[in-house]
């Protein structure tokens, strides 16, 4: 009998998960199973290295749904879809940063995966929607109980990530007084990062809900009508000027 060489078998299953061909997965699942006898699919050994990507991984990277069904149809188990790669990120971040709300959802109500799971950076599935700005999926995760609190290590939250990327949208629905007043461990508030970034919407927005003051100093001694001045954005410094 053939032996088991799981680098041959992810080489295969890779590149079928690319080309999106569930037919040729399952099929190289089904025999494989054959191979290993009594349906017993070894997953902790079909898995990429050095990467450490399993096939969930690239199946949510390559925004297959009909993959991640195949791989739990053949009794995949909950933990070899929480698993991460070398960058921490486990199927539902790249599902999330695929923009692809329906592997996101297979993933959650399926399968059973964590909505708050963490990627390297202490980065949330939540966070990195933010940053696609994909209100959609936002919205998803906050009905499936996302933590909108959380702060990462370096005392970022999903409204701080919002005022970066300037989706207004999506910054109206994570703003409460809790998160506004949130301050990066670097002393940045949103205020500093949406001046920075030139998201004028969002400064009015932050002027007239959160109540900052313009010329409060982060860590470096800087405030966000000189961020706005320093990245060339002079009607952000004129706004903030006249809130002084």
């Amino acid at each position: 009998m053939e032996a088991f060489k799981p680098e041959c078998y992810m080489r295969i299953l890779s590149r079928f998960i690319s080309q999106k061909n569930v037919a040729k997965v399952w099929e190289k699942l089904s025999e494989l199973e054959e191979l290993i006898g009594e349906g017993n699919i070894p997953w902790e050994e079909l898995v990429n290295y050095p990467s450490k990507e399993s096939l969930a991984v690239l199946a949510a990277r390559n925004g297959s749904v009909c993959v991640l069904k195949a791989l739990l149809m053949k009794n995949a188990p909950l933990l070899y879809f929480e698993t991460g790669n070398l960058d921490g990120k486990r199927p539902i971040h790249e599902a999330v940063e695929n923009l692809d709300l329906s592997s996101v959802q297979y993933l959650v109500e399926t399968v059973g995966v964590s909505v708050n799971s963490l990627k390297r950076a202490d980065w949330t599935p939540l966070m990195l929607a933010c940053v696609k700005g994909n209100l959609a999926i936002v919205q998803y995760l906050i009905s499936k109980n996302a933590d909108v609190h959380f702060r990462n290590k370096d005392g970022w939250n999903a409204f701080h990530l919002a005022c970066r990327e300037g989706n207004l949208d999506i910054v109206e629905l994570l703003y409460s007084s809790e998160d506004a007043k949130a301050i990066s461990n670097n002393g940045r508030s949103p205020l500093h990062t949406a001046a920075l970034h030139g998201r004028l919407d969002v400064v009015q927005f932050l002027l007239k809900q959160c109540g900052y003051n313009p010329e409060a100093l982060d860590a470096s001694g800087h405030s966000p009508i000189e961020n706005a001045k320093v990245a060339g954005h002079m009607e952000i410094a004129r706004l903030l000027e006249m809130a002084r």
